[in-house]
């Protein structure tokens, strides 16, 4: 019976250090994403083109006067009512 309680306790210690291995891992994943620039865990920042109306990174939009479009040619041609 004694051999049988060490046995438990042994398997229920190493469940217990996977489980704190596997929480310490993704806090330190969190924190990683919080440092570089750009990823917050949440996507990228995306605008909504005021010719055509697609979403895209907010990176490579191309900005005229107040409004966001796409593309360059989207830009020549303005915005939509």
């Amino acid at each position: 019976m004694g051999k049988l309680l060490l046995w438990i306790g042994v398997v229920a210690v190493v469940v217990a250090m996977m489980k704190l291995s596997t929480i310490l891992q993704r806090k330190s994943e969190r924190a990683a994403d919080r440092r570089v620039p750009g990823r917050s865990g949440k996507g990228e920042l995306m605008l909504r083109c005021d010719h055509c109306g697609v979403h895209f990174p907010a990176e490579e939009a191309e900005r005229d006067a107040g409004h966001v479009y796409c593309s360059p040619e989207h830009r020549r041609a303005g915005a939509r009512p």
